[in-house]
């Protein structure tokens, strides 16, 4: 008795369900002349996965059995082309495995044969299944099309979106529009206020859960007894805070007031960054400044972090000269433990730069003491007229970059939503290609627009800051008066650091030495000349520790960085000059600087126990 097969496919377990597809099949069968008892026995393999996917097993299944016996199927029936899959070429695939194989194919819609009755091919039937397949195809990617923007259009106009899963902080309002929760908003608040102040993840996590106001997370509150899980068993009662919950709160940009655009799963995947839309809210549940903060955090978290009472001067303000990545402070309380600044790169699995850490003290002191010496400094400063003069000067310009940002941006804005209507009015006429063209357009103009507004922040986020630094400017006698009297309370002398020091970017140059170039900011103002200290870092490896570094104002070899403050002037040059200037230490108005004893930072080791990684 000839053997026959059904295949039939659905997208998704929980929403459809391939029955109806078995029933037309049978129908089908019944009409070409197939008993009862034959179709009782018709193999039937089910498939619930996306037609875009590889790993389709019951497909791979039933081309596995017939390559392996072509006389054992007569014929296979599907419900229409698109059942065996969604990419042309993998059809196509598919296809010439059954027309190698001498196995018929039925598709339903269509009513087409892949083979005649004598086994040959179906010319005419292959060229309709052909147009099928492009149309299935064709079709699928105009609907994700529309699907995209009908979202992003929902998300232009603040609305919801789907899903039970709405942002924590957020519920539904009037007319399906986004609106702060202000019972939920409070917690938030509090997540980002904890790791600012140094918490992790997991000890938030665990605050939330174990707060007097019994904090329920979202799944709690949108599932409740409901099964979460059918093979765990979950309810959504059961769901409690966890550090991936507190962690992607963190991460997401909509508490600063800006929603995140993918443009598709695909996109996501290959780790695309997301368009950033502006929420259409009169308020965001955090300031972006707390945000953005707290990202800062983020990059110079540790592996490993202790609740310690250690301060480091430096944290946030060294750079590596490599990789372009932030240093961070390695500190262990024994002996023999690391006290370094190290590249962050440190951190990925192979992905060390190369850059060498530096002795935590060492590099502290030596900026300290450089920086104490007035005269040393007042080296690069002009008179205070002269940051006057430059400050109202770059405050003017900074308001005409504001000025024509602003207008530029509006203009990206109109000519966004003039696309967007002429891609809705192509896609209903099918003119595919001017679709495709549109969305390309598209493309171009949302990068532009994202990085317009990111201009735009930056330029009002400086503006700020040159106001009050001409409202109050600093003294450099008092900034040195300061650091002395501060040399014992580290907490204050990294306020001081933190006023004064713009950015430190570390460079080896041999085994011996250390570049740190340190750039200093005065009155808001990062001063053109920076502090370029070549630091001893072989005095360390000494049973008698010696401190001491050689410091430069000009150099024959001018330093060059690109805008990831990656050093692009050869390592080679530098040493050349260096050479130069150790052959006549002492000759040419520089010479190697011994860090008075009075002079050495140090922290003071207090243990403590570990916390969680984040």
């Amino acid at each position: 008795m000839p053997k026959y097969a059904f295949y039939v496919r659905v997208s998704t377990e929980k929403t459809q369900d391939y029955k109806r597809q078995i029933e037309d099949l049978k129908t089908v069968a019944k009409y070409h002349g197939l008993k009862d008892e034959e179709i009782e026995n018709v193999d039937i393999y089910k498939e619930k996965k996306s037609g875009y996917k590889d790993d389709r097993e019951e497909l791979f299944k039933l081309i596995s059995k017939i390559e392996s016996d072509n006389s054992y199927y007569k014929c296979i029936y599907i419900t229409e082309i698109s059942r065996l899959g969604r990419s042309p070429r993998k059809v196509r695939e598919v296809l010439n495995v059954f027309e190698d194989s001498k196995v018929n194919l039925f598709i339903q819609k269509g009513g087409i044969w892949l083979l005649e009755p004598d086994g040959t091919l179906n010319t005419l039937g292959k060229i309709v299944v052909d147009i099928m397949i492009n149309l299935a195809d064709e079709e699928v990617r105009t609907l994700k099309q529309r699907s995209k923007s009908g979202i992003l259009s929902g998300i232009k106009a603040g609305k919801v979106g789907g899903g039970k899963f709405k942002p924590y902080g957020f519920k539904v309002g009037k007319n399906k529009m986004l609106e702060i929760d202000y019972d939920e908003a409070q917690y938030v608040q509090l997540i980002f206020d904890l790791y600012k102040s140094g918490k992790g993840t997991k000890v938030i996590a665990n605050t939330l859960n174990n707060h007097k106001d019994g904090i329920k997370t979202r799944a709690h509150k949108s599932f409740g007894s409901d099964v979460l899980n059918k093979h765990t068993g979950k309810l959504g009662s059961e769901v409690i805070w966890s550090d991936k919950t507190v962690n992607d709160i963190l991460l997401n940009p909509i508490y600063k007031g800006k929603r995140r655009y993918w443009g598709g799963k695909e996109n996501r995947k290959k780790g695309k960054e997301p368009l950033l839309i502006d929420l259409k809210l009169p308020d965001t549940i955090i300031v972006p400044e707390l945000w953005d903060e707290c990202m800062e955090v983020r990059k110079t978290k540790s592996h490993r972090n202790y609740l310690t009472e250690y301060t480091y001067l430096l944290k946030d303000k060294i750079v590596c000269g490599i990789c372009g990545r932030n240093y961070f402070a390695k500190y262990k309380p024994t002996s023999n433990g690391d006290k370094v600044y190290i590249c962050s790169s440190r951190l990925k699995r192979n992905g060390n730069c190369g850059n060498v850490g530096v002795n935590i003290s060492l590099l502290e002191s030596a900026i300290f003491n450089e920086i104490i010496d007035s005269d040393s400094i007042l080296k690069y400063i002009n008179n205070k007229d002269e940051i006057k003069k430059r400050l109202e000067n770059e405050l003017d310009s900074l308001q005409e970059i504001i000025k024509t940002t602003k207008r530029y941006i509006t203009e990206l804005d109109l000519n966004i939503d003039g696309a967007l209507k002429l891609q809705i009015k192509a896609e209903g006429k099918g003119q595919t290609n001017k679709v495709q063209r549109l969305e390309e357009e598209l493309d171009i103009l949302y990068n532009e627009l994202n990085n317009s507004k990111k201009r735009l922040s930056k330029a009002k986020n400086k503006l700020i800051l040159t106001k009050e630094a001409l409202l109050t400017r600093s003294n450099l006698e008092t900034t040195s008066k300061l650091l002395k009297s501060y040399k014992k309370d580290r907490v204050k002398l990294r306020m001081v650091y933190l006023q004064i020091i713009e950015k430190v970017i570390i460079n080896v140059i041999d085994n011996n030495v250390v570049l740190a170039n340190v750039y200093i900011s005065i009155d808001g103002i990062v001063l053109p000349q920076s502090l370029k200290l070549f630091i001893d870092i072989s005095g360390m490896r000494k049973r008698t520790k010696i401190y001491r570094y050689l410091p430069i104002v000009d150099m024959s070899n001018p330093l060059n960085y690109n805008d990831q403050n990656q050093l692009k002037t050869p390592i080679e040059d530098i040493k050349r000059d260096l050479a130069i200037l150790e052959e006549n230490n002492g000759l040419l108005d520089v010479e190697y600087i011994y860090i008075p004893d009075t002079n050495i930072l140090t922290i003071p080791i207090k243990k403590s126990s570990p916390i969680d990684k984040n």
